[in-house]
């Protein structure tokens, strides 16, 4: 072992120090290459002339297309980086000082999504409406809301609740009417501002319902200027009396509850947020549903296809889940309440009285009236129907001997 050590032997050790290191560079990864691969470079059409072949066709390997496929690239790598910083940004409190800083992050966030033709990144618009809350950017929100990018209001906790305790009324209804997928607790937020006895924001609130007046003066006025137009005129004039109905007769909160019925959320999430109600609530809540139910019943069973941003009517059928609901849920309250809850109760019973005994008498139709509304092929003749068969019958009783 000493004699290894030498130095004689220290020359013969070289060779051996070269191999292990070279050995060792070699179990290393490479380090990335960012260039162009091989057959992506400059002149790579002299070494590779051909792509693969589509049908019959060979397709040359053009310096078009690679330039083509690099700026994509580049591009998709550029949103990726504004998305990350934008993020890094909102994640700090202040990060927006004015509302015309938030308002130009959203334009920006917008021209980046048109131009990739994508979608906005959920998240960031997350972060982005969770601090134009915070700032009270309400107008700002609103230009997301006429977007139409509303699934990002969903996802920020106590949002709902915020709106509803500064007034903001159209902005709520457009959430309720477009969000589905709220939470228990803002719907129950929502639906306790809306049920309060006196609000704190009546002019606010009076804007919202002549909203809607103007929505039903619009569906007036594009119904009368259809007379003549056959099938059109007929739709035109019932959306007409649906809008209408939906004003006349109706409180400015009973109006904004029109939003909360027919936003089409989930039973389990409506029962969950009408047990957190209190019985004065509860029995308003009831009286409305009363009323929309036996409202002028011929436009209250037809659904407009096309209403302004917020504007939004219940079907009879949303009305009577939300009675079916408030029953469950406080049935107890209301048993407590006769005299306030009967005569509402009752509304209901006599209108769905008639809907009732008709339903009774096609229920075991119900393979005939499905098979007809989705207007599938009825069944073809079949002549084997028309032939003549002959039937036997065998007796196996038994006779008796005698």
């Amino acid at each position: 072992m000493v004699g290894a050590l030498s130095p004689d032997n220290a020359v013969a050790l070289q060779p051996s120090r070269a191999l292990a290191a070279a050995a060792a560079a070699a179990a290393e990864p490479p380090p990335h290459d960012h260039s162009r691969p091989a057959w992506a470079r400059i002149g790579a059409a002299a070494a590779l002339p051909l792509r693969p072949h589509v049908g019959d066709i060979a397709v040359p390997l053009e310096l078009e297309h690679i330039q083509r496929w690099e700026r994509a690239a580049a591009a998709i790598a550029e949103d990726h980086r504004f998305e990350r910083e934008a993020a890094a940004q909102l994640a700090q409190p202040g990060s927006l000082p004015t509302a015309d800083v938030a308002a130009q992050l959203v334009q920006d966030i917008m021209q980046r999504t048109a131009a990739s033709g994508g979608v906005p990144s959920q998240q960031l618009l997350q972060k982005l409406v969770e601090r134009c809350a915070e700032s009270g950017y309400w107008e700002v929100l609103h230009g997301l809301a006429e977007q139409r990018n509303l699934a990002a209001f969903e996802r920020c906790p106590s949002l709902v609740a915020s709106m509803a305790e500064s007034g903001q009324y159209r902005l709520l209804a457009c959430a309720l009417c477009q969000a589905v997928d709220m939470s228990p607790a803002d719907v129950a937020a929502a639906l306790e501002v809306l049920l309060a006895e006196r609000t704190r924001f009546p002019r606010e609130l009076c804007a919202w319902q002549r909203h809607y007046s103007e929505a039903a003066e619009s569906a007036v006025a594009a119904a009368e200027s259809s007379i003549g137009m056959e099938g059109l005129h007929e739709a035109a004039l019932a959306s007409a009396q649906a809008v209408v109905a939906a004003v006349e007769g109706f409180t400015p909160q009973e109006v904004c509850l029109h939003a909360m019925v027919a936003g089409g959320h989930d039973n389990a999430v409506v029962l969950a947020a009408l047990r957190k109600l209190r019985a004065p609530q509860v029995l308003r809540l009831t009286a409305y549903l009363s009323k929309w139910a036996t409202h002028q019943p011929g436009a209250v069973s037809h659904q407009p296809s096309t209403l302004p941003l917020g504007v939004a009517l219940p079907t009879l059928g949303d009305a009577l889940r939300w009675a079916a609901a408030v029953l469950d849920a406080h049935f107890v309250t209301l048993a407590g309440q006769p005299k306030q809850a009967l005569t509402a109760l009752l509304a209901l019973q006599e209108q769905v009285a008639d809907d009732v005994k008709v339903s009774q008498k096609v229920a075991a139709l119900g393979g005939v009236l499905d098979h007809i509304s989705r207007q599938a092929p009825l069944p073809t003749f079949s002549s084997a129907a028309a032939q003549v068969y002959s039937v036997e019958l065998l007796d196996l009783r038994v006779r008796s001997a005698g």
